[in-house]
Parts: C-alpha cells; sequence; structure tokens
C-alpha cells in the first residue's frame, strides 16, 4: 500500500490523528498526483467520501478565515486566497458549518493540518481544490458547482492544477 491509499484508508477509521499524520505523509513528496487521488476517493465507500467532503469544506473554512484575517505567508497565500474565494462563493457564506465538537474526527483532522508546515498545507490545499472540482464537474454536488463556477471565472478551467508557491 503507496503513502496515499494509506491516508485514505484512514480516512474510514476512527483515529482522527492518525488519519492526519498519514495525509501528511502522504503529501510530503515532490510531486503528488491530484488525479490519482481524486481516482481512489472517488471509488470509496459513501461514508469515507462524505468525510472527506466535509474535511474539504472544513478545511475551505480555515483557508477564507486565514485569509481574511492575513494570517498566512507566502508559501500559502495562494491557497488561502483560493479558498476564500470558493467558500463565500459557496452556500455555506450564508449558512455556517456547525461547530464540531473538541473530539470530533474532522476538527482533529483540520487542527493537525492547520499545523503542519506551510508546504504540507499548499499540497494537501491542491489535493482539496482538486476533489472539489471533480464534484461540482463529475458528481454534480450543487454547492461544489456554485463555489467552482465562480472560482473558475476568476482563474480558468484549470483553476485547481495552478502552482499554489
Amino acid at each position: 500500500m503507496n503513502r496515499m491509499e494509506t491516508a485514505i484508508e484512514s480516512l474510514a477509521g476512527k483515529d482522527a490523528e492518525k488519519a492526519h499524520n498519514d495525509m501528511s505523509f502522504a503529501c510530503n513528496v515532490y510531486h503528488l498526483d491530484r488525479n490519482d487521488f481524486v481516482g481512489q476517493i472517488a471509488v470509496q465507500k459513501p461514508k469515507t467520501r462524505k468525510v472527506w467532503t466535509n474535511i474539504c469544506w472544513y478545511w475551505l473554512k480555515y483557508l477564507s478565515d486565514a485569509y481574511a484575517k492575513d494570517n498566512y505567508d507566502d508559501r500559502n497565500k495562494q491557497s488561502c486566497y483560493t479558498g476564500y474565494h470558493l467558500f463565500n462563493a459557496s452556500a455555506y457564506k450564508n449558512k455556517p458549518l456547525p461547530e464540531l465538537p473538541r473530539d470530533n474526527f474532522i476538527r482533529i483532522y483540520i487542527g493537525g493540518m492547520t499545523y503542519d508546515h506551510p508546504t504540507l498545507k499548499q499540497s494537501f490545499s491542491s489535493l482539496v481544490f482538486a476533489w472539489l472540482n471533480y464534484s461540482a464537474s463529475e458528481k454534480g454536488e450543487r454547492n461544489a458547482k456554485r463555489a467552482v463556477k465562480e472560482i473558475m471565472k476568476m482563474r480558468g478551467e484549470h483553476w485547481y492544477t495552478m502552482p499554489m508557491i
């Protein structure tokens, strides 16, 4: 099993810290294959896809908040900018995501990712963006479609593949 397969498998578990660590390890590579990742997530059980999709939206909220507060460095500026625009184009801007309990899997996972090295956060963001693009274009997920449509106006159809750094 490769790093990415391990990270995806961890999403179905109960140990959020392990899942976060597995994803950090998977993102710590020279070339991150977003298409392979999306393909692997797409064939997972619905529960795993739902967990990943929820992680994506909470990650966008984190990026949006960081951008709004100027709480990023040059390595994360583009992902925070993109996350800000995606999140604000989604329905979650007006209907906020629910606050998660401290022991919630997604909250622990996202919390771990926020403290990762900026380059790993960039790689992780690219996976989030690729999944949301897939959700909008292939699955027709309403909230993703709305957000992706807006970011495509700004960045073009390959917005999610742009270099982040």
